[in-house]
């Protein structure tokens, strides 16, 4: 899944950009990022931000969550305050 077009799994122009987690524990997290146009990412800001609130708002995860990626790279976020 490196971004080929006419890939079987996720075919080109199917979507915009999509995460794909696992949540492991209260604070771990396995995310990965397929964007239109460029294929597999192995980091997302934005979408690490995303996924991190959504998943303590929803009590799946605790307010410090380390987000693992398929590419080695990870993200340790620290929600500080949500309403």
């Amino acid at each position: 899944m490196k971004g080929k077009k006419g890939n079987k799994l996720i075919p080109e122009n199917e979507f915009d950009s999509e995460a794909f987690i696992e949540i492991e524990d209260r604070k771990n997290i396995k995310m990965r990022v397929w964007e239109r146009g460029t294929g597999e990412t192995f980091a997302c800001g934005t979408g690490s931000c995303a996924v991190c609130v959504a998943s303590n708002l929803n009590n799946y995860t605790d307010k410090n969550v380390n987000i693992k990626f398929n590419g080695s790279t990870n993200a340790m976020l620290n929600l500080v305050k949500i309403h």
